[in-house]
């Protein structure tokens, strides 16, 4: 059994559970900042007429 299984079986984490938040909340705003960067660079097309 490797180290990693082992630990699930014993209902033990590598790291504190507060790590994993962290991580978790810092992708978030990483991908939320990208994807905002990329509304701002696009530029529309369509007209409002076309949207009618």
């Amino acid at each position: 059994m490797g180290y990693y299984k082992l630990r699930l079986y014993k209902k033990e984490f590598l790291h504190p559970k507060d790590v994993y938040d962290n991580l978790l909340v810092g992708i978030i705003c990483l991908l939320t900042v990208e994807i905002a960067g990329k509304i701002r660079k696009c530029k529309l097309t369509t007209t409002k007429e076309e949207f009618d």
